[in-house]
C-alpha cells in the first residue's frame, strides 16, 4: 500500500521532491565532484597549493578525510568540510567562488534521462545539491534558500524552478558547507519556518539519497526536520535500491519516512519515476465520468473542516460519504413553515427535498441557510454528488474572492479549473463541469452586479449557489433570464435521524443512544441546532463528558478546543515542553493580534513573529516555529492559500479572542467594549467564560437605555383585535382569513433597502453597527445583550440584572413591532406563500390570504425564535418574576408580550397566572389575544402541567377566545365559553398519550420538526 500512497500523494499535488547527490552523479556520468567526498577531495587537492598550508598540515587534512571515509558517521566528513571550506574562504571570497565554479559549476550534464523523468511527475523539485545540472537538463531557473518568497512559490507550485535548500554554486554566500554555514541557515527564521510549514502539509519524496556517507546534507536535513516529524501527520518517502531497503526501513523505524525500492540498480530509477508519472496521469485522466483530481480537491476541503479527527484517525483517507452526511433540504424555511402552521391551521411538516434528485442538469440551484447552518459543507456535498451523478468535473469558487471588474465569475472559474488541473492555460476549453458558488449575496456594487450577470451566461452544466437565508429572494429575482432553470431550496435543521447518521460516521456502537443524548442536550440547554453544535456534542458525549446545568454554546466549544490542544490528555511537564495551557495562551495572543488588526488571517511570517514576540515577553525558551507548527497540527490553526495562517473555524478565533480578553481585562477587553457590537461574538464568549463580568452587563444596560423605550406600538401586531361573530363552536381552528382580519389595517408599509456592504471577507464587520439600519442595529444589540445577561449568572448584582432583563424584553417587543411596521419580512412572506403554493399546501384562491397572514406571523415567529435562542434560561426565572411585579411593566404591551413568550418557553410553576395577568391588561391586542392564546392552547394540550397551571392556563385561553368574538348577549357568551372550557378539559385528557416529555415545552418544539 505504501507505493499506492505515494502515487496518490503525487497525483493529489500533496508531494515535494527532495533530490540528493545520487541524481547529480547520474546526470554527470559519476563526475567526482558531484558528491561530497569527491568535492572535498578536490578541495583538499586545491589547498595543497596554498602557501599557508604546509606539508604537515595538509597531511593532517588528508588523514581527517581518510578517517571520514572509514567512519560510520557523518561527523568527520562535516568536520573535514568545515576545515577545507574555511581554509579556502580565509584567503578570499573570490578564491572560494572560483573553487565552487570550477568544481561544481563546470560539471557537464551527460545524461538528462533522470532529470526528464523527474519533470514528468509535475511536482515541485527541491534539492540539497549545489549544482545546477537539473536546471540545465530542463531549462528551469534556480532559487536559493536565501530568497524566501521565491522558495515559497516553488513549494506551493506557483513557480516552476529548482529550489536549493543548501545553496547554489554561483551564489557562494548561499552555500551551506561548513559548520558555521549550517548554524547560519538554522538561525534564518524565514527559511526554517517556510520549510516547517510545508513539511506539516506535504509529503517529502527523497530521491538520490542512498545508504552510506555520500551526502551529509541529507543528515543535516533530517536533523532540521526531526522535531517537525513528531508533529506532522504527513507520510514521507525515501526511494532506494532494493539492496538498501531493509537497512533504510530499520533506519526510519522511529520516524514517518517510508523506504520504497525502485529496483535493483540505479539504472532502474528513471523507469520507476516514469511509471509513477504514468500512474499520476491515469489518476488525473479526464475521460468521461472521471475528474479525479478536481474531486479530490473538494474532498480535501471537507476534510479540512472535519471535527472528528480524534475519533476517526483515518479521516485523511476517507471519501466524502464518510466525512459528512447528505444535507436536509426543504422547499420552505423552518420559520416560515412554523408560521404557516398558524396561518393555515394545518399541522404540516416541512416538505423535504431529496438531496440527490434535486441535482438535475441544466439547473441553477440556490441553497440558502442560516449562519453556521453548514451551507458550505452542504454545497460541497451536492457538488461532489452532482459530479459523480452526471460525470462532470466539480469546481468550487468563493464569490467573496471576485476581483475582476469584467466577467468576475469566469476569472474565478478559470483559476479553479487550473488548480484542479483541468486546463493548462486560460485558452484551453474546460471539460463539462458542475459549478458551486459559495457566499453569494445580492449587492449594488459593480463587481457583484457583473458577477450575477456572469452567472447567467456561464457555460456550466449545473450551478449551485450558496447564500445566507434572506438573500435568496434577491438572487432569485436577479437571476431570472438565465439559460438555466432557477430553483431555491433551504437547509433544514438536523433531526434525530441525521444526528444518528453523523454519530455513525465515528462510532459503530450505541449510535441511537448517543444521538438521543445529543438531542436531549440540545433541547435541555436550548442550543441552536447547527451542524457545528451537533458535531461538538457528539464528540463530547462519545468522550464521556458530562455537560453541566449551565452549559452554553461557548462552554461546549471550549470543552472541544481544550481537547484539541491536549488539555484532557496525559499530564505534560511544563518544564520540558510547552503545556496545553501555554498553547492556549499562544492561541489567545494570535487571536488578539488578528482582532486588533480586524483580519481573519496573518501571513506565516507575521504569525510567527507574533508567537515569538509573545514567547519572549513571558520568557519561554521553546522554538516559536515548532510551537506554531504544533498548533497547526492540533487543527485549531491552518495554513491556507498564500501561506496565510488562520483559525480553522471563525468560532475558534472569537473564542480565543475572548480568552485574550480574560488575560487582559483592563486593556484589550476594555478596548473591545468601546464598540461591543463590532466584536459581539467575542463579547458573548467572554461573558460565557467569565460569567461574572459586571462591566459588560453595565455596558449592555447603558446601550439598551439609549435604544429601548423610544418606540411606541404602531403596527398591526399590537393593534386592537377586530371582533368577529362568535361561531357555533369556539374550539374550531382559526382560518388564515381570521388571522388576517383579526388585525386592524393601519399605515402603509415602508420599503426597506439594506445597503450593508457585501464584500466583507474577514470575521469582523467592515461597516460599524451604528451605521446600519435601525432595526439591524437593534437586533444585534438585543442578541448580544440577551446572551450577556443569560450568561452573567455569577454577577453579584441582582438589581442590575433585573434592570437589564426589563430593558431586553421591552426591546424585543419593540423590535417585533418595528419588524411589522416597516414590513421587514413582507418580501419573505410573499416568497414563502408562493413556495407553499407550488408545494401544494393550498390552492391559488388562498394565496393572498396566506401572504397577508404570513406578513403578520413571520415577524412573530422570528422574535419567538430569537428569544428562545438568546435569552430563555432558568437562570433568569427570578428576574422574569420580578419584572412582572415591577410597577408599570405589565402595562407596557411590548415588554409584557416578550415576557409572556419567555414564561411560556420555561413553563415554570406559576406561568399560567403570569399569562393571565398579561391577558387581563392586553387581551384585546392582536398579539396577546390571538398569538399568545394559540400558543397557550398548544401548551395546554401538549405539556406536562401542574394542577394550578393547568387551571390558570385554561382560564387564560377561554378569556382570550371570548375576547376575540361578539356575542348576542351575556347568556350566549357564558354558554359558549362554558362549552369551550369543557371541551378543552376533554381534549387535554385525550391528548395525554401524546404529551411532551417532562420539562419540554411547546416553544422547544416550535419550528424544530423535520420530516423523517
Amino acid at each position: 500500500m505504501t507505493l499506492d500512497d505515494l502515487k496518490r500523494k503525487i497525483a493529489a499535488g500533496d508531494a515535494l521532491l527532495i533530490v540528493g547527490t545520487g541524481v547529480s552523479k547520474a546526470l554527470s556520468d559519476n563526475a567526482p565532484t558531484a558528491d561530497w567526498l569527491g568535492l572535498l577531495q578536490d578541495g583538499l587537492t586545491r589547498i595543497a597549493k596554498y602557501p599557508e598550508v604546509d606539508g604537515d598540515l595538509h597531511s593532517t587534512y588528508e588523514l581527517m578525510l581518510e578517517q571520514a571515509r572509514k567512519s560510520s558517521t557523518t561527523n568527520f566528513l562535516i568536520t573535514c568540510a568545515s576545515t577545507i571550506g574555511d581554509t579556502i574562504k580565509d584567503g578570499s571570497l573570490q578564491r572560494y567562488q572560483n573553487w565552487l565554479s570550477e568544481a561544481i559549476g563546470d560539471l557537464e550534464m551527460t545524461d538528462s534521462r533522470l532529470a526528464k523523468a523527474l519533470a514528468k511527475l509535475e511536482t515541485p523539485i527541491l534539492t540539497t545539491n549545489y549544482d545546477t545540472l537539473i536546471e540545465k537538463a530542463l531549462g528551469l531557473p534556480s532559487v536559493a534558500w536565501t530568497d524566501a518568497e521565491a522558495m515559497r512559490e516553488v513549494y506551493s507550485g506557483e513557480k516552476k524552478a529548482v529550489a536549493h535548500l543548501h545553496g547554489i554554486w554561483d551564489q557562494p554566500e548561499s552555500v551551506i558547507l561548513t559548520s558555521a554555514d549550517y548554524a547560519r541557515i538554522l538561525s534564518d527564521t524565514s527559511s526554517q519556518h517556510l520549510q516547517s510549514a510545508f513539511l506539516t502539509a506535504k509529503s517529502f519524496v527523497y530521491i538520490g539519497f542512498g545508504a552510506g556517507l555520500a551526502d551529509p546534507n541529507f543528515s543535516r536535513l533530517l536533523a532540521e526536520n526531526a522535531a517537525l516529524f513528531k508533529h506532522s501527520r504527513a507520510r514521507h518517502f525515501r526511494l532506494c535500491a532494493a539492496s538498501d531497503l531493509d537497512k533504510l526501513t530499520a533506519e526510519h523505524a522511529d520516524d514517518s519516512i517510508e523506504a520504497i525500492s525502485y529496483g535493483n540498480s540505479h539504472q532502474d530509477l528513471p523507469l520507476f519515476l516514469e511509471r509513477l508519472a504514468t500512474a499520476r496521469r491515469q489518476l488525473l485522466s479526464n475521460t468521461p465520468g472521471s475528474s479525479v483530481f478536481a474531486r479530490q480537491l473538494i474532498v480535501k476541503n471537507v476534510r479540512g473542516n472535519y471535527l472528528f479527527t480524534r475519533q476517526a484517525t483515518d479521516y485523511n483517507e476517507r471519501e466524502i460519504d464518510r466525512l459528512t452526511i447528505p444535507p436536509v433540504l426543504l422547499r420552505v424555511p423552518h420559520n416560515q413553515s412554523s408560521a404557516a402552521q398558524a396561518a393555515i391551521e394545518e399541522d404540516m411538516e416541512p416538505i423535504r427535498v431529496d438531496a440527490t434528485t434535486v441535482l438535475e442538469k441544466k439547473k441553477l440551484l440556490i441553497v440558502a441557510g442560516d449562519e453556521l447552518s453548514g451551507v458550505s459543507t452542504a454545497l460541497q456535498w451536492l457538488l461532489a454528488e452532482g459530479s459523480m451523478k452526471h460525470s462532470l468535473a466539480p469546481l468550487y469558487v468563493d464569490a467573496m474572492a471576485a476581483k475582476a471588474p469584467k466577467q468576475p465569475l469566469s476569472a474565478l472559474v478559470l483559476d479553479a479549473a487550473s488548480t484542479a488541473r483541468l486546463i493548462n492555460n486560460d485558452f484551453d476549453p474546460i471539460p463539462p463541469y458542475i459549478l458551486a458558488v459559495d457566499n453569494m449575496r445580492p449587492s449594488s456594487s459593480r463587481i457583484q452586479r457583473a458577477f450575477v450577470e456572469n452567472i447567467k451566461t456561464i457555460e456550466a452544466d449545473t450551478v449551485l449557489i450558496g447564500c445566507r437565508e434572506g438573500d435568496e429572494r434577491g438572487l432569485f429575482e436577479s437571476l431570472q433570464g438565465s439559460a438555466l432553470e432557477v430553483e431555491v431550496v433551504y437547509l433544514g435543521r438536523f433531526g434525530l435521524p441525521e444526528i444518528e447518521a453523523l454519530t455513525g460516521l465515528v462510532s459503530s456502537s450505541d449510535t441511537s443512544k448517543v444521538a438521543r443524548t445529543v438531542a436531549e442536550n440540545l433541547r435541555k440547554h436550548r442550543l441552536h441546532r447547527t451542524p457545528l453544535n451537533i458535531c461538538l456534542l457528539i464528540v463530547l458525549v462519545l468522550d464521556g463528558e458530562s455537560l453541566g446545568p449551565t452549559s452554553s454554546e461557548t462552554a461546549i466549544l471550549n470543552k472541544y478546543v481544550l481537547r484539541m490542544i491536549g488539555a484532557d490528555g496525559p499530564y505534560v511537564d511544563p518544564r520540558l515542553t510547552i503545556s496545553p495551557q501555554n498553547r492556549e495562551a499562544v492561541l489567545a495572543e494570535l487571536a488578539r493580534v488578528m482582532t486588533v488588526a480586524k483580519v481573519g488571517s496573518l501571513g506565516y511570517a507575521d504569525a510567527l513573529q507574533a508567537v515569538a514576540k509573545y514567547m519572549r515577553s513571558v520568557g519561554w525558551n521553546e522554538q516559536p516555529s515548532a510551537t506554531l507548527t504544533g498548533l497547526i497540527e492540533t487543527r485549531i490553526l491552518r495554513i491556507g492559500a498564500g501561506d496565510e495562517v488562520s483559525f480553522r473555524q471563525t468560532s475558534y478565533l472569537h473564542l480565543f479572542a475572548a480568552k485574550a480578553g480574560e488575560m487582559d481585562p483592563d486593556g484589550f477587553y476594555r478596548d473591545l467594549l468601546e464598540d461591543p457590537l463590532d466584536y459581539a461574538p467575542i463579547i458573548r464568549h467572554y461573558s460565557a467564560l467569565k460569567r461574572s463580568s459586571e462591566i459588560t452587563l453595565i455596558k449592555m444596560r447603558d446601550l439598551l437605555i439609549s435604544n429601548v423605550g423610544v418606540h411606541e406600538p404602531g403596527s398591526r401586531i399590537f393593534s386592537q383585535l377586530e371582533l368577529t361573530d362568535a361561531p357555533s363552536d369556539l374550539s374550531r381552528r382559526h382560518s388564515e382569513k381570521e388571522v388576517r382580519d383579526s388585525a386592524a389595517e393601519e399605515e402603509d408599509e415602508e420599503e426597506y433597502y439594506d445597503d450593508t456592504p457585501d464584500d466583507d471577507t474577514v470575521p469582523f464587520p467592515v461597516k460599524r453597527s451604528v451605521d446600519r439600519p435601525s432595526w439591524v442595529h437593534k437586533t444585534d444589540l438585543l442578541d448580544l445583550a440577551s446572551r450577556v445577561l443569560r450568561d452573567s449568572d455569577h454577577v453579584p448584582n441582582p438589581e442590575l440584572k433585573d434592570e437589564v432583563f426589563i430593558l431586553v424584553v421591552r426591546g424585543w417587543g419593540e423590535l417585533l413591532d418595528e419588524f411589522s411596521k416597516q414590513g421587514v419580512l413582507d418580501e419573505a412572506a410573499a416568497f414563502g406563500a408562493n413556495a407553499m403554493l407550488e408545494a401544494g399546501y393550498f390552492d391559488e384562491s388562498s394565496l393572498e390570504d396566506v401572504r397577508e397572514a404570513l406578513s403578520l406571523l413571520l415577524p412573530t415567529f422570528t422574535i419567538v425564535g430569537a428569544l428562545y435562542t438568546c435569552l430563555v434560561s432558568t437562570k433568569l426565572a427570578v428576574n422574569a418574576k420580578n419584572a412582572l411585579s415591577t410597577p408599570g411593566f405589565v402595562e407596557d404591551v411590548q415588554g409584557a408580550s416578550a415576557a409572556a413568550i419567555f414564561m411560556l418557553a420555561l413553563s415554570l410553576p406559576g406561568f399560567g397566572d403570569s399569562l393571565k395577568k398579561i391577558g387581563d391588561h392586553h387581551g384585546k391586542k392582536w398579539f396577546v389575544g390571538f398569538v399568545l392564546a394559540v400558543l397557550g392552547e398548544r401548551a395546554y394540550m401538549n405539556q406536562d402541567l401542574s394542577n394550578d397551571d393547568e387551571i390558570a392556563l385554561r382560564k387564560f385561553i377561554v378569556q382570550m377566545t371570548g375576547g376575540r368574538h361578539r356575542f348576542r348577549d351575556d347568556a350566549q357568551k357564558k354558554e359558549k365559553l362554558d362549552a369551550f372550557d369543557t371541551k378543552l378539559k376533554k381534549e387535554r385528557l385525550l391528548s395525554s398519550p401524546k404529551r411532551l416529555s417532562e420539562g419540554e415545552t411547546i416553544i422547544d418544539r416550535l419550528g424544530e420538526k423535520t420530516s423523517e
